[in-house]
């Protein structure tokens, strides 16, 4: 059978688990929207250059 101190420990443990995840989870959550919003506007940069291009090459 687990001790009173050990489960309090292990409950306290658990919780600054918890806490550091989720404030690691904050920190990072804006670099993420960052990063997918720089990807999107290189992805839409490149199509419109590839657009003028092959309009440039037609005409």
């Amino acid at each position: 059978m687990i001790s009173p101190s050990k489960w309090t420990r292990n409950l306290v443990l658990a919780l600054l688990v918890l806490v550091a995840a989720q404030g690691l989870v904050n920190a990072i959550r804006p670099v993420i929207g960052w990063l997918i919003g720089l990807t999107a506007g290189a992805v839409v940069l490149a199509v419109v250059v590839f657009l003028v291009l092959q309009k440039g090459r037609r005409w």
